[in-house]
């Protein structure tokens, strides 16, 4: 009588990591469109706006001081820091940037306001990112999302946050640079502008999203990364 095959443990455990990363693979494509969406509309407001304008530059320049302040006074971690503040300096510039880019406050050229837009779009990334992770490491998708790694946050390995935080860097450069090379701050009536931007950065948000959730869940669930936390004992406080 032939004997029933059994099922190798290694190979279940293996399949069900492709599976998962897989789902957060497509999760992470529906969170860069909607980052897309947000980042583009937002550019266009503080372009056009004045509100909008003088809104974000002063909640960016208050961001920036506040996530500097808490970084000084209860990051340990060398290179954590130096992360984080690297991040806080980008967004207290991008308030200034805000500033200067009220096409009805200043008269800068287009191409010299690409770097101010890549600025931007880097920091409302950042943003979004950065509120989405907090939201998710407050345990509320773990239900959802539960594996052999019980107690351990979505996202809490060095690997995980190195690339959710690169991929929320070359999105928004690629948003910026976009906004800024075609000019939509002067677009016509029909919005021509707007429509070609949003063609082009709904893909990229797409394909950046996408590569973040598969490699996001895959690290999670690499033995090698031994959720390593950045966490500071002396505070015991979690990832900014």
């Amino acid at each position: 009588k032939g004997q029933l095959k059994k099922s190798d443990p290694m190979e279940e455990t293996q399949r069900s990591r492709i599976g998962k990363s897989v789902v957060s693979c497509i999760v992470g494509i529906v969170v860069g469109v909607i980052i897309a969406e947000i980042v583009a509309n937002s550019l266009v407001e503080i372009s056009l706006t004045q509100t909008f304008a003088v809104v974000f530059g002063i909640a960016f320049l208050l961001l920036g001081l506040a996530v500097s302040w808490r970084i000084w006074k209860t990051v340990i971690d060398r290179t954590k820091r130096i992360f984080m503040l690297f991040f806080a300096l980008v967004i207290f510039v991008s308030g200034i940037c805000s500033f200067f880019l009220e096409e009805n406050w200043t008269h800068i050229s287009p191409a010299a306001k690409i770097p101010m837009y890549t600025l931007l779009g880097i920091s409302l990334s950042f943003a979004l990112t950065f509120s989405l992770t907090e939201f998710i490491n407050l345990g509320i998708c773990d239900k959802c999302c539960r594996t052999d790694f019980e107690g351990n946050p979505l996202i809490a390995t060095k690997r995980q946050i190195f690339v959710i935080f690169t991929g929320s860097i070359v999105m928004g450069a690629a948003f910026g640079i976009l906004f800024g090379a075609m000019d939509v701050e002067n677009d016509d009536s029909r919005h021509t502008k707007f429509k070609q931007n949003l063609l082009w950065s709904i893909p990229i948000g797409a394909f950046i999203g996408g590569t973040v959730g598969f490699l996001n869940q895959w690290f999670r669930h690499d033995p090698r990364s031994g959720y390593e936390q950045w966490r500071d004992p002396a505070h015991d406080v979690d990832n900014i």
